[in-house]
């Protein structure tokens, strides 16, 4: 039975059995989803009483502020009556709902709203957490089974861009080996927060879409958000080091997987095998030492890890994350030699000559006999000798016409004549005689 202060209205649907949540639709969604429970939604909304002596006045505004609400979805942040109509909204829909007060405020007074769906989403899960990545769980998986960098997974993928279906299909590929099967960096992401069995959506926008190629490849604007339903219908188990009980165990562990990583380095799988390398220093947290020497062996082991990580960046161009990598191995062993070389190198990609030389020497100091190391530090040498005498040239050049002027003007003062018939010549004044 529809609520007595809420009078019939036109073209209005009814969102509950008592008719307590009423929902006209004003504009229609351009995207066809919705908000789930656990989402972020941003809307804007105008609400205003409907019925009684305070009928057809405004009680609140988000536009009159021009502040967006932002709010969680279904966990009760909201009236229960938007609880209930929100998640029936397609993205950028503007409806018109009318919430009596047992679905509302429970003051008594039913009200007016009219709401657009900005945006909704759901866990960031992007490498600088800046948007290009969000992660919405529809369905629970196996969360003792989740994909890691360098496992084998298979998944269904549908993915769509403004509400066009471009890629419907199963795929089974390496984790981290997403260009090889042609799909954007940020599934790749995504799928390792994930678990088997799970299906999510996924969000994703620059820079963690397509390439140029692919986008045109499947007739996918180059800046679209891009949206999939995936499922992780298998994943390759991989045991996690803390089910090994001696240091020898979990080191083997780790040294298999390291090998692995290394294969795939060689294969010139770089972003697999850097992420491997990534995912084995964090596994390298859950293994306790006991004396010297298993000390002293573990952080050998994270001494290679980082020096192949950065060898990994350099063979991406990524310079960065290459010193980022090498500064890491060398506060384990400040004298290794291969993280100190690679710095040079990664110096040397962002064009700084004399950071890189310096790099060189250090690796020297550690081993007079690195013949690449001699090549690459004459090389910067000669480099910043030449600019050097470029930069001598030009500072050269530069005062020439200066100093010309100096003189010119000098001989124009010398020869200005002064009242009473003198002249200048030298700071000495002299009279002109008849």
């Amino acid at each position: 039975m529809m609520c007595e202060d809420i009078s019939p209205l036109e073209n209005f649907t009814s969102l509950v059995d008592d008719g307590g949540v009423l929902k006209r639709i004003i504009k229609k969604g351009h995207t066809d989803i919705s908000p789930v429970k656990g989402e972020t939604v941003v809307v804007h909304y105008v609400g205003i009483y409907h019925g009684g002596d305070e009928h057809g006045e405004k009680f609140d505004s988000s536009r009159d502020r021009n502040e967006p609400l932002s709010y969680t979805s279904e966990e009760g942040h909201v009236i229960k009556g938007w609880d209930i109509a929100v998640p029936s909204m397609k993205l950028g829909e503007v409806c018109e709902l009318v919430v009596s007060p047992g679905y509302g405020y429970q003051d008594g007074k039913t009200r007016r709203f009219e709401i657009e769906l900005l945006d909704f989403y759901g866990k960031d899960v992007s490498p600088k957490f800046d948007g290009s990545v969000y992660l919405t769980q529809l369905v629970h998986g196996n969360e003792a089974v989740s994909p890691r960098p360098g496992s084998l997974c298979k998944i269904h993928a549908l993915g769509y861009c403004d509400g066009r279906v471009f890629e419907d299909r199963d795929v089974s590929f390496l984790i981290g080996d997403f260009e090889e099967v042609g799909l954007p960096e940020g599934l790749d992401r995504a799928l390792c927060y994930m678990s088997e069995g799970e299906e999510a959506r996924i969000r994703i926008r620059e820079p963690m879409t397509f390439s140029s190629h692919e986008s045109a490849k499947r007739g996918v604007p180059k800046g679209s958000i891009l949206y999939y339903l995936v499922k992780i219908t298998s994943c390759e188990q991989r045991k996690s080091v803390t089910v090994f009980s001696t240091f020898r165990e979990k080191m083997e562990h780790m040294q298999s997987l390291k090998q692995k990583a290394n294969e795939l380095l060689k294969a010139g799988k770089y972003r697999i095998a850097a992420d491997m390398y990534s995912d084995l220093l964090s596994d390298c947290l859950g293994v306790a030492t006991s004396g010297y020497d298993q000390y002293a062996e573990l952080n050998n082991f994270k001494c290679v890890l980082h020096q192949n990580k950065a060898c990994a960046f350099l063979k991406l161009k990524s310079p960065q994350e290459c010193l980022e990598a090498c500064m890491q191995g060398l506060e384990l062993n400040s004298r290794n030699e291969k993280c100190l070389y690679r710095k040079g190198e990664a110096y040397l990609l962002l064009g700084d000559h004399e950071e890189a030389a310096a790099c060189f020497q250090e690796v020297l100091a550690v081993n007079a006999k690195n013949l690449e190391a001699v090549q690459k530090l004459k090389s910067c040498q000669d480099v910043i000798s030449k600019a050097l005498q470029r930069e001598k040239m030009m500072f050269q050049s530069a005062f020439k016409p200066t100093r010309r002027m100096g003189v010119k003007l000098q001989r124009r003062q010398r020869r200005q004549t002064f009242p009473y018939g003198g002249f200048c010549c030298d700071h000495v004044y002299f009279l002109n005689t008849v």
